[in-house]
């Protein structure tokens, strides 16, 4: 447990972690998706869950007494915070760890891999995951440079993301994805 998450009262952590909940939802796409398609579905999705992220990191930093912009350090460690207290849930498993001043996020299971991988399912298959960290990185007002180095889409055993935060937003662009070879 991150120092930052233990010095959140049990009450709060668990507050905090049914804000998860909403961004495991996939059902409103679906009907969605029946009456606009799912290239409409596909787009609003991508939204709410950045929006998802910015509430989910905006009620983070208020029970963490923090205000944006917040320096590198401190923006990784809020970051492993949110990654412990977000993807930690009875759908999604993501193991987070600071390796040098690079954050390496690597998942193993998510519900939007599950249904992809279900020859039934034809709908939402853009990850949530890109959308919803870029939430928290805008409200965090810092910048991040995305490295996804294996993703199970790819027949990898899990999605391997590093995340790398040179600056604050102020001075910088919008985060950016790299996709390794």
């Amino acid at each position: 447990m991150t120092r930052l998450l233990e010095s959140l009262s049990p009450a709060a952590r668990y507050w905090l972690s049914g804000l998860a909940r909403l961004a495991e939802d996939m059902d409103w796409p679906v009907r969605l998706a029946r009456s606009e398609g799912w290239r409409v579905a596909n787009k609003a999705y991508q939204a709410e869950q950045r929006k998802l992220g910015a509430t989910e990191m905006q009620a983070l930093l208020g029970h963490l007494n923090l205000e944006p912009p917040l320096c590198p350090a401190l923006a990784r460690e809020v970051l492993l915070t949110a990654i412990e207290l977000y993807l930690h849930t009875e759908q999604t498993t993501a193991l987070a760890r600071l390796e040098d001043d690079t954050i390496r996020v690597d998942v193993s299971r998510c519900p939007i891999f599950d249904r992809f991988m279900d020859v039934r399912w034809h709908g939402l298959a853009a990850c949530a995951c890109f959308a919803r960290r870029n939430g928290w990185y805008e409200a965090m007002g810092v910048r991040a440079d995305e490295e996804l180095v294996m993703t199970r889409k790819w027949g990898d055993p899990v999605c391997d993301l590093r995340i790398h935060m040179p600056a604050p937003m102020a001075l910088a662009a919008q985060p950016r994805l790299h996709i390794s070879p």
